[in-house]
């Protein structure tokens, strides 16, 4: 249907209303000048009341648009916040967060910590130049080992609440006594993940008859899962080199454990 047809049939429904309205308006005794009357009244309240609804259209349609513009302006400023925390939180900006720590800690860095460091921040801020310069894979976690009192652990929980990757620091024992309690552990996986003093764990776990390798498992799960975006987003501390891996968790783990991480040993001083 064309609009003039359209508009033909709108009006032939209009005037078939007001014939209506007439035969019914006569039959109850109004003359036809009271009728014209009405129906002209009845047109000029629907012209009001038409003009008052497009009013209010176009006031909404106003508020619709500030309110978009308003939105926008505020997720265009959340961006560039967001922008700005990362740029502050790149390579330099971890290492100045670790490096601080130390300070209020009146701990010394030292060369062997600074080594580590350096590698931990280019991780952490996914600056692939940096780890390019230090030989990391970024679709790999880090493995981080060394015998104890080596400073493993210390630079991870100096920026574990950063803004922009966060880590969930969880020790390897309280992993074994919530699975000892419930039977599993379920680590939150949408932050980087840090599992520290990996090997200080009882072997197995019996949880009401059943013996759990509980990391062991988490490593051939975690494997699966991850394969095809990588495994950047998991940390391991722990005292074990390659052979003390072999023995514990197996050859097949350790396959997989080469496979998934980068290797940074912390030598004694």
């Amino acid at each position: 249907m064309t609009d003039e047809e359209c508009a033909h049939a709108i009006n032939y429904e209009i005037e078939q209303e007001a014939k209506f309205y007439t035969r019914k308006m006569l039959d109850k005794g109004m003359s036809l000048q009271q009728i014209q009357a009405k129906i002209d009244l009845m047109n000029f309240a629907d012209q009001i009341d038409k003009e008052k609804a497009l009013k209010k259209f176009n006031m909404l349609k106003h508020r619709k648009i500030e309110e978009e513009k308003s939105r926008e302006m505020r997720w265009r400023d959340e961006q560039e916040r967001k922008e700005a925390i990362k740029a502050a939180w790149g390579y330099e900006g971890f290492k100045n967060a670790i490096k601080d720590y130390y300070e209020a800690k009146n701990g010394n860095l030292g060369i062997r910590n600074l080594n580590y460091i350096k590698r931990l921040c280019a991780f952490l801020s996914k600056d692939s130049d940096k780890m390019a310069e230090f030989g990391l894979d970024s679709k790999k976690g880090l493995w981080v080992y060394g015998v104890s009192e080596t400073g493993k652990t210390s630079p991870i929980v100096a920026i574990k609440n950063n803004p922009v990757r966060a880590v969930n620091l969880v020790n390897i024992l309280q992993i074994q006594k919530k699975v000892k309690e419930d039977g599993e552990f379920q680590p939150n996986l949408e932050t980087t993940l840090c599992i520290d003093d990996v090997g200080t764990e009882q072997l197995p776990i019996n949880y009401f008859g059943t013996k759990i390798n509980w990391f062991k498992d988490f490593i051939e799960m975690y494997y699966l899962d991850f394969e095809q975006i990588g495994y950047q987003n998991l940390i391991i501390t722990t005292n074990l080199g390659a052979n003390d891996i072999q023995e514990r968790y197996e050859h097949r783990a350790f396959r997989r454990i080469k496979e998934m991480f980068n290797f940074l040993k912390i030598e004694k001083k």
